[in-house]
């Protein structure tokens, strides 16, 4: 499994190594450490064969690690205004389990591209994602998420224009 993001308390990844864990499956970390103090006490002495912390990834390795990978983790803590992560990985075909925080629950389609659910039932989706198929996750990340329908929706925004706008 993987987890891209910083390495911090808002984006969770010691429940991704409690889920790594529970599920019995190996998990590679990769981002930035934005909190030494946090990556110290909490991820660090996690490490392990299965769950290994390879630091910050260009384009192509952030790829061959979403691509390679049975699922991503996406456990934040923070209420995401997006998900990008979570895009990502779907694109590359791999489904992602979140936690649904802010705006993942609108990304991530329940049943087709992964899953939503509390931390503490994370790891129980992580069973039933990894059986999806790849292709139909891919294919759905793009009909939605691709160049063509997001510059579409924008267009479409911006023909609407400003809402609840009140002259003078």
């Amino acid at each position: 499994m993987a987890f891209l993001g910083r390495i911090e308390a808002a984006k969770g990844p010691d429940i991704a190594i409690r889920i790594a864990r529970e599920t019995h499956r190996s998990l590679t970390l990769a981002g930035p450490i934005v909190d030494d103090g946090f990556f110290a006490e909490r991820v660090r002495p996690m490490l392990s064969d299965t769950v290994r912390y390879v630091g910050p990834l260009g384009h192509e390795d952030k790829c061959a690690l979403l691509g390679s990978s049975v699922c991503t983790l996406v456990p934040s803590r923070a209420e995401e205004g997006f998900g990008m992560v979570a895009v990502e990985s779907m694109a590359c075909g791999t489904p992602v389990v979140s936690s649904g925080r802010g705006a993942l629950a609108e990304v991530v389609d329940d049943g087709v591209t992964g899953y939503s659910a509390r931390p503490e039932a994370m790891a129980e989706r992580v069973s039933r994602a990894v059986d999806l198929d790849r292709v139909v996750v891919a294919d759905h990340a793009r009909r939605r998420f691709g160049i063509a329908p997001t510059a579409d929706a924008y267009l479409a925004l911006y023909e609407r224009g400003p809402r609840g706008r009140r002259d003078g």
